[in-house]
């Protein structure tokens, strides 16, 4: 039960309900200078410089984690404090490629040898990556029109370092994220836990004949004011929403299209004002 609370806290964090309430300085950061510095997780103080001081041995249980249970090696972008715990953000370093979280608890101020993981956020991870690799021609197009965007607007993405340091997502680019929270596609995530790769056959016949499970796949598009401490312009947002309806081939999902102003928390990377496709045409674009 102990952990099992544990757990739930720090997921429930990671949600977006983490950092501090009270801070003597701007909670709020220029995307373009932020990689992830100050981000922190609700009631990990305590555990911030222990975080530091043990990341070799964090790094080292994690590796062996993902290698023994995905055949998987990971990267560990980042650590940082939790409550009694430490938690690091991962990344893997072949196809496919997921970001993701593993929680290690503390007692009596040592690491305990345990690596947690919430399963489901784990499993959508990798199902999300798997979908990536099922449909790389289609995000080739999704990334060539955000780029577009990107050059045409003043509008920019928030740096792959931030991204690395602080995302829980299985697909998390500059410009947008892919997320699912469970294992939509079954057949290629067993065939992933057996052998820690899927064929592009296998991703044919498990992910792309299948029809239902796109509709659980959710892709949001960010962008983020280029201007220092601009706000969020709803006109930009009405003009990619159209250049968006009027692009083809992209990967089936549903979207949501995100102009952010400039300015996000440190703490817990949310931007601090929004403009969405919710507030233009009141649901998502789906794609089929």
């Amino acid at each position: 039960m102990k952990y099992a609370f544990l757990m739930m806290s720090i997921v429930l964090v990671l949600a977006g309900c983490g950092g501090k309430s009270e801070q003597t300085v701007s909670p709020y950061i220029p995307v373009q200078d932020y990689t992830g510095q100050g981000y922190e997780l609700h009631n990990g103080e305590e555990y911030v410089e222990f975080a530091k001081e043990h990341r070799a041995e964090v790094e080292k249980l994690v590796k062996a984690h993902f290698r023994t249970k995905y055949k998987t090696d990971v990267i560990v972008h980042n650590v940082v404090g939790a409550q009694d715990a430490v938690v690091a953000k991962v990344e893997a370093v072949e196809e496919p490629k997921y970001h993701t979280f593993v929680i290690l608890p503390i007692d009596s101020n040592a690491l305990t040898g345990k690596v947690m993981e919430d399963q489901g956020v784990v499993d959508g991870a990798i199902t999300t990556s798997l979908y990536g690799q099922a449909y790389h021609k289609e995000f080739k197009v999704l990334d060539d029109f955000c780029e577009k965007i990107g050059k045409k607007y003043p509008v920019i993405g928030m740096s792959q370092k931030a991204i690395n340091n602080t995302t829980s997502l299985g697909i998390n680019t500059p410009f947008y994220y892919v997320s699912t929270l469970d294992v939509f596609f079954p057949e290629a995530y067993k065939l992933y836990r057996k052998n820690g790769k899927v064929t592009n056959k296998e991703l044919d016949t498990y992910i792309r004949h299948k029809k239902k499970e796109k509709e659980s796949i959710s892709i949001a598009l960010t962008f983020y004011m280029k201007k220092r401490f601009g706000n969020p312009d709803a006109t930009i947002l009405k003009e990619v929403i159209k250049e968006f309806k009027q692009t083809k081939g992209f990967p089936p999902g549903n979207y949501n299209i995100f102009i952010n102003s400039n300015e996000i928390q440190k703490a817990t990377t949310s931007e601090k004002s929004t403009k969405s496709t919710n507030d233009t045409l009141g649901n998502e674009i789906v794609i089929s």
